[in-house]
């Protein structure tokens, strides 16, 4: 019984794998404009893959987990691409900051001429 809720699962989780593929790359080319689009199609996988695959020993647990691993990794991809924006919006504000500067001390000693 047991070898065979191990291959139930195997196959659960090969067949969730091969499955998410297409949400990963998604994921990895930023088609996603938002984590929740993300999640939202994730868990339809998983909801999916529920409703397909009782036949599966444990498939619960293992499209459970697959969801809430894959998530975890989502969140964090989407945590990395805000940090780069926050970043890229400090350099901004920082350039245009001393463009005026600049520009304002350009001002000045044009002023005093």
């Amino acid at each position: 019984m047991v070898a065979n809720q191990k291959e139930s699962a195997s196959a659960a989780l090969n067949f969730i794998t091969k499955e998410y593929q297409q949400i990963n790359k998604k994921l990895k080319s930023s088609y996603y404009g938002k984590f929740v689009d993300f999640e939202s199609e994730l868990r339809s996988l998983c909801a999916f893959m529920l409703d397909k695959n009782r036949r599966f020993a444990g498939c619960e647990v293992v499209y459970l987990d697959f969801t809430n691993k894959r998530l975890s990794e989502g969140s964090q991809f989407f945590a990395r691409l805000l940090e780069q924006e926050i970043e890229l919006l400090k350099t901004t504000k920082a350039d245009t900051l001393g463009k005026y500067e600049r520009d304002l001390s350009d001002l000045k000693t044009e002023s005093l001429r």
